[in-house]
């Protein structure tokens, strides 16, 4: 059984890196983990899994105001889910702006997530500070999962 799903899209590989770091972090709590970059991956191949998660994380860049075009759409989709009472996070990289986290935050939250921590958000590439705190991020989805 999957217990965490971690969903992202990356363009120059800084929201990639992160993925992987949150990742990670969820796995450190002892968690099936499963890691999907949504520029890669059909929705239907993956939505059982989104199903029977506990908790869905989400990561996008910030372009143009925005959120990336796939976790728009991804998003849409998820609205033929049923989540709500699923845990949530949202992470993601930017270069001036960063505020598509904060997008996908309230769309989640619509969605009915219960969500773990406030958004992360780091400038351009993360540096070992910034995945540090992908990995806490990860680990803390994990606690809230196990019930900790």
């Amino acid at each position: 059984m999957v217990d965490v799903v971690v969903v992202y899209s990356t363009r120059s590989g800084s929201t990639g890196k992160m993925a992987k770091a949150v990742a990670d972090g969820a796995a450190e709590g002892e968690l099936d983990v499963k890691l999907y970059d949504l520029r890669r991956s059909i929705f239907e191949d993956f939505k059982g899994e989104l199903e029977e998660a506990r908790a869905i994380v989400v990561g996008t860049p910030t372009h143009n105001y925005m959120p990336a075009y796939e976790v728009e759409i991804f998003l849409s989709k998820m609205g033929e889910l049923n989540v709500r009472g699923k845990f949530g996070a949202v992470f993601g990289s930017y270069g001036w702006s960063g505020e598509a986290v904060y997008d996908v935050q309230r769309r989640m939250r619509e969605l009915g997530f219960e969500l773990v921590a406030e958004p992360l958000r780091i400038v351009e590439d993360p540096d070992e500070e910034g995945l540090r705190k992908c990995r806490e991020l990860g680990l803390a989805v994990a606690k809230k999962v196990k019930g900790e």
